[in-house]
């Protein structure tokens, strides 16, 4: 019994996983941060703003898409607008080096990156990427929505490991696996 873990998943897609909890919680808080609080809702808003604008940059389901923002309520808005794309989400952590950062986009592909003002002066160093600055849409107007499209697809991210002792390795993972 200690190894039997299979079991059935109630959702299809994370974003079915979110849409359930946005349509039983629309005014709740989903994240908050630095005194900030962003309900299901708004934060809907916020991921539909950034998946049409992904959309509108070219972006399309399968692309891997990268995200190069400090670790906040950015974070999550960006891994909702990319998986509402059908698009995979590539996070880079802003304490790695630039050249390791720049092997990361060239071995995933990535031809856009999401970055914040605090981040857009050293993406745009690095990488020949389309960049999406995201912080001016988190500064415009945020209505709320009731619910966040859903392309379903198979990858979801692409998780490399930090390459302290070599080259980063790129790990990926289903969309399924992050429920």
């Amino acid at each position: 019994r200690f190894n039997n873990t299979e079991h059935d998943f109630p959702y299809d897609d994370v974003l079915d996983a979110f849409n359930t909890n946005l349509v039983k919680n629309p005014d709740k808080d989903l994240v908050t941060y630095m005194n900030r609080s962003y309900t299901y809702g708004e934060s809907a808003f916020i991921a539909d703003k950034i998946a049409k604008s992904l959309t509108d940059l070219g972006v399309e389901s399968g692309n891997c898409v990268g995200f190069l923002v400090p670790r906040s309520e950015l974070y999550i808005f960006s891994v909702l607008g990319i998986l509402s794309v059908g698009s995979v989400f590539v996070p880079l952590d802003d304490g790695l080096p630039n050249e390791r950062l720049s092997y990361i986009l060239g071995d995933s592909d990535c031809k856009v990156v999401i970055v914040s003002d605090e981040t857009y002066n050293r993406a745009d160093e690095i990488s020949d990427c389309v960049l999406l600055n995201i912080s001016n849409i988190i500064n415009e107007d945020i209505g709320s929505l009731e619910y966040l499209p859903v392309v379903y697809d198979d990858l979801a991210c692409i998780l490399y490991t930090s390459g302290t002792t070599g080259v980063p390795k790129g790990v990926k993972n289903t969309r399924k696996s992050l429920i």
